[in-house]
């Protein structure tokens, strides 16, 4: 009986005393990664703090970007009878004019958002002084047309 109970009883020791190291082993490496953890924390608050003042220098320039853009802008316009009317009816900010087609006919001008793409189309019949303003982004179609 005691050669059947005695590998157990060996098992069992074996077993707790592993347990009992393991669990030594835990509490130092717990303290060593509470400590790394401080150190990645002030680390990471750095990086973060980092990225913020980026972001906000990126936010300015981006400000000043447009505002250069809004001038450029109004800028290409200021020389055409049709200024008027397509400030009053499409938000122009941020959008860059693209005179397509400038004839004694007529003119065409594109609006591009940032990306290059294509928001408004405008197009002026000059002997009719007529303009008309197509929204293509939102596909909206005609939004104006009317005699100025």
């Amino acid at each position: 009986m005691i050669k059947k109970v005695l590998p157990f009883l060996i098992c069992f020791i074996l077993l707790i005393g592993l347990t009992a190291c393991n669990s030594s082993q835990k509490a130092d490496s717990s303290e060593d990664n509470s400590f790394d953890q401080e150190v990645d924390g002030e680390d990471q608050s750095k990086e973060s703090e980092k990225e913020i003042d980026d972001q906000n220098q990126s936010k300015a320039s981006e400000n000043e970007v447009e505002t250069e853009n809004n001038n450029d802008t109004n800028d290409k316009l200021s020389n055409f009878e049709e200024k008027n009317a397509i400030e009053e009816n499409i938000d122009i900010t941020g959008l860059e004019v693209n005179v397509e087609t400038d004839t004694d006919n007529k003119r065409v001008i594109l609006f591009e958002d940032q990306n290059h793409h294509k928001v408004y189309k405008t197009i002026f019949i000059k002997s009719e002084k007529r303009i008309k303003i197509i929204d293509i982004k939102k596909d909206n179609g005609l939004i104006y047309n009317e005699i100025i």
